[in-house]
């Protein structure tokens, strides 16, 4: 994950040898977009080679472009990237995309494949610590403590009339003393850490989610009505 502004992403880099299937490549793929989507609110971004070409120079295969547009992913590669062929593609989530352009270059023999060059909206993310104060109690030895405030001012009688509240102010007051001797008050830098979103998504719910898109696939490859109804 890459925090960067104006929210963090997800990048995912895959690679897809020719000889595999492309059904089963298309249904890990779909998964793997489903959790990924799952587990993070902001934009998640493919690329890779995924060896998937389209019948013409300028697409994809009709399967892949398919999935990609069922998990609102955009694909952004319109250009060949080996010979005349899109074998590497770069897509991203369409609702929050940081994608701002994206072109295919020559590699220069680098390769035999061409460059894909994408711009993309980012920036550091300036982190405000907050400071807190804290007392470090680890090495403190309480049966010393106890006769410190065992032998304060606490203990002594009086003739003096108090309420409860000034005696409660007293005990406050005693108490910090003594511990400014034992564990003095520091303050200390705490840098927040991002949140994650996804803390009311359990295993269930990810796996109803991954076999509804599954049989949504399924049903728009078949028009079966049977599976249409399971979906």
């Amino acid at each position: 994950m890459f925090r960067t502004a104006p929210e963090p992403f997800i990048l995912l880099n895959i690679y897809r040898p020719p000889t595999s299937p492309p059904s089963t490549f298309f249904n890990e793929l779909a998964d793997l977009l489903v959790d990924a989507s799952l587990f993070h609110s902001g934009a998640v971004i493919l690329c890779g080679d995924v060896n998937c070409p389209g019948t013409t120079s300028g697409n994809v295969h009709d399967g892949l472009q398919q999935l990609l547009h069922q998990v609102n992913f955009k694909q952004y590669i319109s250009s060949p990237t080996r010979n005349n062929n899109i074998l590497d593609i770069f897509a991203c989530t369409e609702h929050n995309s940081p994608v701002l352009s994206t072109q295919v270059i020559n590699s220069h023999q680098l390769s035999d494949h061409n460059l894909i060059l994408s711009k993309l909206q980012s920036s550091v993310i300036s982190q405000r610590p907050t400071t807190r104060s804290m007392r470090c109690l680890k090495n403190v030895d309480f049966a010393q403590f106890d006769r410190a405030l065992l032998t304060s001012s606490l203990t002594v009688t009086t003739d003096n009339v108090i309420s409860v509240g000034e005696y409660t102010r007293t005990i406050i007051d005693v108490v910090i003393k003594e511990l400014d001797k034992v564990a003095p008050l520091r303050l200390v830098k705490h840098s927040p850490l991002a949140k994650r979103c996804d803390s009311f998504i359990t295993r269930d719910v990810r796996d109803s989610i991954r076999e509804r898109r599954r049989l949504e696939r399924l049903w728009n490859r078949t028009g079966d009505d049977i599976v249409r109804q399971r979906y």
